[in-house]
């Protein structure tokens, strides 16, 4: 913004013909290796960054400039994503010595110890997972004004390892699923944005945060990769009274017809969800910009309809709004806007 001549600045900051977001965007929008976190832990990460800390070479100016800093910051945040956790264990703790009821002085415990395990250690089971990914996402909305487009990734697939598993040995009911997963969505539908200026107070009422959620597609060696919690995510979509989450859906020629025919089921309830994706026009795009074969078939929708991979695309400069209204007034006075009187703005 400082960098702009002053009559440009004037028209963004105090006309409102151009209103730009690159600076309160951040990232604009990405998508979390969550499956990294789960399957190893925070502090095995962290280790990692600790060891090529430790054999990076003091006397090459890049190892010491960028490379160090980079890497002393993942320590940082690391550490303090432990701490975030376990004040929450600290807090479900103190509400279970407080708690009347046998049945949620139980809840309590079971989620302080889940919190002091995860997301610092792998997630063993469905409901260690679900909140694994949850206080990743939230560290993230810490640095993103609270709201932010953090998306979820391919959820049908990290989660679907520790749902199958706690079916499979009776620790886990769909129902009960279905409830851990609408408790995510509600979380994220409680995250406002944030502005400072006044005037754009009103923009977030209501508004969606784009918490973008994949589901369906190949798999990374290209087979059909819809399972059972691609279903249970269409029949929260259907249940599920709030605008969480942004679901897409990922279709390619063998997509199985059960799965087009719950997504055109969910799609007749009227929400505008899931949005489709074509992975016979996506994946080759990819391949076409140089990306291997695996990650473009792991692609994900982070955003509005942003096609991306994990781990490989991630920075997007936020775009301008123009106001097309001020442009008009603009077209047919001469260059004034009537608010501002007799000046000629453009």
């Amino acid at each position: 913004m400082n960098a702009l001549p002053d009559d440009t600045r004037r028209m963004i900051d105090k006309l409102v013909v151009v209103t730009p977001t690159a600076t309160a965007r951040s990232c604009l929008a990405w998508n979390h290796d969550y499956e990294k976190v789960l399957k190893r832990g925070i502090s095995d990460i962290r280790r990692e960054a600790v060891n090529k800390l430790d054999t990076l070479d003091p006397f090459n100016p890049e190892d010491k400039v960028e490379k160090a800093a980079f890497l002393k910051a993942v320590i940082l945040v690391c550490d303090a994503i432990v701490r975030y956790a376990g004040r929450y264990a600290g807090l479900a703790e103190q509400l279970a010595e407080e708690e009347q009821s046998a049945k949620r002085k139980a809840e309590l415990l079971e989620i302080a110890r889940i919190c002091r395990k995860v997301p610092e250690h792998p997630a063993d089971t469905f409901h260690e997972a679900i909140q694994s990914q949850w206080i990743i996402q939230t560290v993230s909305r810490l640095e993103q004004r609270i709201g932010g487009t953090v998306g979820n990734g391919r959820i049908d697939q990290y989660f679907f390892p520790y749902f199958e598993k706690d079916l499979k040995e009776k620790r886990l009911t769909e129902d009960e699923a279905l409830e851990l997963l609408e408790s995510l969505w509600i979380g994220m539908a409680k995250n406002v944005e944030i502005y400072t200026a006044p005037g754009q107070f009103s923009y977030t009422d209501g508004y969606a945060h784009w918490e973008a959620t994949t589901i369906g597609g190949v798999t990374r060696d290209g087979k059909d990769a819809t399972n059972a919690l691609s279903y249970l995510m269409l029949k929260s979509k259907r249940e599920f009274p709030l605008n969480y989450p942004d679901l897409a859906a990922r279709i390619h020629a063998q997509t199985p017809e059960p799965f087009l025919h719950a997504v055109a089921e969910t799609i007749k309830e009227g929400t505008g969800f899931p949005k489709l994706f074509f992975d016979e026009e996506i994946i080759p795009l990819f391949l076409a910009k140089g990306a291997e074969v695996e990650e473009a078939n792991d692609y994900c929708i982070c955003g509005c309809t942003e096609a991306k991979m994990i781990n490989r695309d991630a920075v997007t400069t936020g775009c301008a709004w123009t106001n097309l209204g001020a442009v008009v007034e603009m077209t047919l006075n001469d260059g004034r806007l009537k608010i501002f009187g007799d000046e000629q703005i453009g």
